[in-house]
């Protein structure tokens, strides 16, 4: 059975890279970036909903390198109790990174919103709220009773904020 996500699956050449990414639906533009470890399809759940509105883009950020960092982990952490704190302390090098890029940071101007589970212990929300002290148009939604993939958890919470955050084009919803 082929995926939706497969459906419309594109790739280019970008700098000798293969990038992958898919685009679906018709509508406003959403660009849907997936975490550290995931890929594109990580966003299969959300297609049918959303696309039915908008015009949805994601693209596969795996590339050569995190491909392998990501094989190394997990050959790493194969059968380790402690797997969810090591990779979550191997996040950390990104957020730090952040104060070397500020002043691009506090140039992006697009709103954004950042929905965490409470109980997101991937990216603490106290770590995920630092965002909003970098970027300068941002909401900070915490939903109760989710973990790190809060629209799979909590779709009918995810969906009703993302929706009204696209309707009113702003954090004023």
């Amino acid at each position: 059975m082929t995926s939706p996500a497969s459906e419309s699956v594109f790739s280019r050449e970008v700098i000798a890279n293969r990038i992958v990414y898919f685009d679906r639906g018709t509508g406003p533009v959403l660009v849907l970036i997936h975490g550290m470890f995931g890929d594109y399809l990580d966003w299969e759940p959300v297609l049918a909903p959303l696309s039915r509105n908008y015009r949805l883009i994601a693209v596969d950020l795996i590339g050569p390198q995190l491909g392998m960092m990501r094989g190394k982990l997990i050959d790493r952490y194969t059968d380790r109790l402690h797997c969810l704190i090591r990779l979550t302390e191997a996040q950390d090098p990104f957020f730090a990174t952040l104060d070397a890029n500020l002043p691009g940071y506090r140039a992006i101007e697009t709103p954004t919103l950042i929905m965490t589970g409470a109980e997101d212990r991937t990216i603490p929300p106290w770590v995920q709220r630092k965002l909003c002290d970098i970027l300068p148009v941002t909401r900070f939604e915490l939903v109760q009773d989710s973990g790190h993939v809060v629209y799979l958890e909590k779709p009918e919470i995810f969906f009703g904020n993302l929706k009204k955050f696209i309707k009113a084009k702003s954090l004023q919803f």
